[in-house]
């Protein structure tokens, strides 16, 4: 839960970019996604404390990526982080750990989608040879 609480802190920090820099039709997704995480983020500190687990603190900022590229693309990046983490969670977790993960992986898809519809799989089988590793990054 750690690690998806560490994402959850990045995907924060990188949606305070993409709100900022995104055209302004886009802007009331960016920030509904935004407000998301940050419900995300709160339940899980709150769900570690209750475990007696001191949360991971947020760190100063993340790396985002490429300056070059779209802040549409950097959200679907995030969400993607997001997914992958969850899909991790999913795997390794029994119980009500587990089921939030699933609510969140499928959350994380939908976003993601709402970016771009085309937008690279989420986590899953990745067919012989490849890999479903889980990133810290967030995005």
């Amino acid at each position: 839960m750690t690690h998806r609480l560490e994402g959850e802190h990045a995907a924060v920090f990188a949606y305070g970019l993409v709100v900022g820099r995104v055209s302004r039709s886009r802007r009331a997704r960016a920030r509904r996604h935004w407000a998301a995480h940050v419900r995300e983020r709160d339940l899980l500190e709150t769900s570690l404390r209750a475990a007696n687990v001191d949360p991971p603190a947020a760190a100063p900022a993340y790396e985002l990526g490429a300056p070059t590229s779209g802040v549409a693309e950097l959200a679907e990046r995030v969400e993607h982080g997001v997914a992958v983490l969850a899909a991790h969670t999913v795997g390794v977790t029994t119980g009500r750990t587990r089921i939030d993960a699933a609510v969140a992986l499928v959350a994380a898809a939908r976003r993601a989608a709402e970016w771009d519809p085309a937008a690279e799989a989420l986590p899953g089988d990745p067919g012989p040879g490849g890999s479903t590793t889980p990133t810290a990054s967030g995005g």
